[in-house]
């Protein structure tokens, strides 16, 4: 019995997660495309200037668009993971009205955003992915490991946006401040550049972002057709468990007032 509002608490973030998705754009000429267009815009002025301009050598520097494929395969999963952690800290301030008056944990308003931005980041991916069978890197078997790898960065994207969430509630400057924090932790995620390009002593402290061996993984499996690291799945499952043990300790602290400070 007690599988079945799991099941309809499950099937309620994807209901909100899909109208979400598909009325984000809704009346526009280019509808989801729009979603691509930010990224796609971006990544081209980065290409431009650290491959054009500073002639920077990134692996799959041999294939056409070399820095671009590098880029891609980061910049678009960091793309959804911070939207969903600017959305996340203000989930349960903007369904304050949901929250208080439906019966449901307030935790999924988080699920859907966090949801919403994967959706988008699966069209994004499937670009990438169709530019880098264009410039031509071979389809490999490791590319299986993508939907795996993703779970596991929304899990992390989840626990982090709910516990920024649950914090923002009963402090609301830290919405505010999570943009700012999110801009010095793209430049401390090796997204623009290889994490072999700094100094080694830097290349230790890159590595205590949790994000660093997801995106790590992310690459080998798409770009270079090779299983992910050992020291990169361990980290991963660290940092995995360090985040839910987190996010569980702040649910059951802070999550269970929710309701009264709205």
């Amino acid at each position: 019995m007690e599988s079945r509002p799991a099941l309809i608490f499950i099937g309620l973030v994807w209901a909100r997660a899909k109208a979400d998705f598909g009325s984000r754009y809704a009346g526009s000429a280019l509808g989801t495309l729009w979603n691509a267009l930010q990224p796609i815009l971006t990544i081209a002025v980065f290409s431009a200037v650290f491959e054009t301009i500073l002639r920077v050598r990134l692996p799959k520097g041999d294939l056409p668009f070399g820095y671009t494929l590098y880029l891609c395969a980061g910049y678009f999963p960091w793309l959804a993971f911070s939207e969903s952690m600017t959305l996340g800290a203000g989930a349960f301030l903007r369904n304050a009205q949901f929250i208080r008056k439906m019966p449901v944990p307030a935790y999924l308003f988080v699920a859907d955003v966090v949801l919403t931005s994967f959706i988008f980041l699966a069209v994004n991916f499937a670009i990438f992915l169709l530019l880098s069978i264009f410039a031509g890197n071979p389809v490999s078997l490791t590319w299986a490991l993508i939907p795996i790898i993703f779970l596991v960065l929304w899990v992390y994207t989840y626990c982090l946006g709910l516990i920024v969430g649950l914090v923002n509630t009963y402090f609301r400057d830290v919405g505010l401040a999570v943009p700012i924090i999110l801009q010095l932790w793209m430049w401390m995620t090796p997204i623009v550049y290889p994490i072999e390009a700094v100094p080694e002593s830097f290349q230790k402290l890159l590595m205590i972002n949790p994000l660093t061996p997801v995106l790590a993984m992310l690459r080998d499996a798409t770009l270079n057709g090779r299983m992910p690291a050992r020291h990169d799945l361990t980290l991963t499952a660290l940092w995995t468990i360090v985040l839910i043990a987190l996010a569980t300790l702040a649910w059951r602290r802070l999550g269970r007032d929710v309701r009264d400070l709205l």
